[in-house]
């Protein structure tokens, strides 16, 4: 909008040699560009003069003569004129001065003066504000305003553009001074901070800005696994890198919970690392095969991913003293034929280990005593052995214990320790077997003894009753018998019989009461 302002100037020649030069001007002291400068001048004159009237304005290095026409001056006549309007442009902007010069038909000065200092600026008044600065993803901002001209006069036609950052969100064109504006964020706008620009332009080159701070949180959406591969050895390396991302898709470094588990379901590791950066595990040798699963928690995220651990057949050899060290260095269990080799002799041992188990051969007992270069292998690995001097050093019994074990010796297992066990209580079942054998051989001795005492006994008590029965029916229906007087032979014999089975009740068990137990 372009708007004029007037100055009245006014001034007083009397006479021409010592005129006075009276101004008198608008009290506004401030400009926009594009706003116009006109004064009315009055002259007056105690004679005649012909001449010309010269307005000009000098703003730092921008210096121009904006109005020059000729004039006529009667005497104590007062003469008046308008100076056109002057807009200001950019050229001016800053400080400036108006001249008017008043000069004779010849062009020289007759009288000037400076009749106004001002300054021109491009800068609007605007002021407004915002409900919240501190905001989320997808929040709704309300932006209020009002804006003016430098010297508060409302404005009735600009544009008001709206930028977040270096974006461009809204544009659009205002008829009155006061605006309220909805602006809705976006969902994956990015955390952090962020600058709110609001501009204006009235269409003269005027604007005013104003910015505000906005800082909007950071939101957790996605939590990931990386993993460098899938399939891995043992003895190798598990890399995991656990990525957690806001609502831009941009990196919260955050902490995050990383759990591994064996296919048992057993926890081989948890440990807390920064999100994006890498945690390396070390497999075992011995690691068990097939899925593991790698779990990641941070923020109630969670995820998981599986890794495959293959199948590693494998062991090692080396010496331990005079005994050859083999090791399952796997994770399966190795049970293969290893191939013991000299210059000239080849012995093979059946070889049977779970993941962690060795076993100890002691070579002086395949080999005679002396010198030897040996060669070990089995599943496509082979292993050597220079320049070993074999000395047996075993005394009868430990030779014996060789021949039956096979000189393979498994220990750190608990296959080694129950062989060991179920020898001794074998040896312990024999002997007992044995013992029991004998003993059973002297009790069925025993036996045929006693029955031989016992049918003797019966036979003697058999013998009475027959006698008895004959002295009754000698005696008729006599109630009494008289017992034959045994004779001396039958006396002794008897008498023998009961001497011998008392001693031989001496060398038995407790509780056992010889030919007579029958009458218990």
């Amino acid at each position: 909008m372009k708007k004029e302002v007037i100055i009245l100037l006014v001034l007083l020649l009397i006479p021409l040699a010592s005129a006075d030069l009276v101004v008198d001007t608008n009290t506004l002291n401030n400009f926009n560009l594009n706003d116009k400068i006109s004064a009315d001048v009055e002259i007056t004159h105690s004679s005649d003069l012909s001449g010309f009237l010269e307005s000009s304005i000098n703003c730092g290095e921008y210096n121009y003569v904006y109005f020059v026409t000729p004039i006529e001056l009667n005497a104590n006549f007062p003469y008046n004129t308008i100076l056109p309007g002057l807009p200001l442009t950019k050229d001016m902007m800053g400080n400036c001065t108006t001249k008017l010069k008043l000069k004779s038909s010849s062009n020289s000065i007759l009288e000037e003066s400076e009749f106004k200092t001002f300054t021109v600026t491009d800068q609007l008044n605007l002021i407004s504000n915002i409900n919240k600065q501190n905001l989320d993803p997808g929040e709704t901002i309300t932006l209020e305003g009002n804006v003016k001209d430098i010297n508060e006069n409302s404005l009735e036609g600009y544009t008001l553009t709206i930028l977040l950052g270096e974006e461009e969100i809204s544009t659009e064109t205002k008829t009155n001074s006061e605006f309220n504006k909805k602006i809705k964020l976006d969902n994956k706008i990015k955390s952090g901070e962020h600058i709110l620009k609001i501009k204006i332009e009235d269409g003269n080159e005027n604007h005013a800005e104003q910015d505000f701070n906005l800082f909007i949180s950071q939101i957790p959406t996605e939590l990931i696994i990386n993993l460098e591969s899938q399939n891995i050895n043992p003895s190798e390396f598990i890399s995991i890198t656990p990525i957690l991302y806001d609502q831009a898709e941009e990196v919260i470094k955050d902490n995050v919970k990383i759990i591994i588990k064996n296919p048992k379901n057993k926890i081989i590791l948890e440990k807390s690392i920064t999100s994006e950066s890498k945690l390396e595990f070390p497999l075992e040798s011995s690691a068990l095969p097939g899925d593991w699963e790698i779990l990641a928690e941070s923020n109630e995220f969670e995820t998981e991913k599986q890794i495959t651990v293959n199948e590693l057949k494998s062991f090692t050899s080396e010496m331990d003293g005079q005994n050859l060290k083999i090791t399952n260095n796997g994770n399966v269990k190795f049970k293969d034929i290893i191939n013991i080799k000299t210059d000239s002799i080849t012995k093979q041992k059946d070889i049977s280990l779970k993941p962690k188990e060795y076993a100890l051969i002691y070579l002086p007992g395949l080999f005679k005593n002396g010198e030897y270069n040996i060669e070990v292998s089995s599943n496509n690995q082979n292993y050597n052995f220079n320049n070993l001097n074999l000395k047996d050093e075993r005394n009868a019994f430990q030779k014996v214990g060789g021949l039956i074990t096979g000189n393979v010796v498994k220990e750190n297992s608990t296959e080694g320790f129950f062989t060991g066990f179920i020898l001794i209580v074998a040896v312990i079942v024999i002997l007992l077997l044995i013992l029991l054998y004998f003993k059973k051989k002297s009790k069925k001795k025993q036996s045929k003894s006693y029955e031989k005492e016992l049918a003797a006994g019966k036979k003697y008590i058999k013998q009475q009753e027959k006698e008895k029965q004959e002295r009754r029916k000698q005696k008729g229906s006599k109630l009494f018998f008289t017992a034959k007087k045994p004779t001396k032979e039958e006396a002794s014999d008897f008498r023998n019989q009961m001497v011998k089975s008392m001693e031989e009740d001496k060398d038995k068990p407790k509780g056992k009461k010889g030919m007579f137990n029958m009458f218990d």
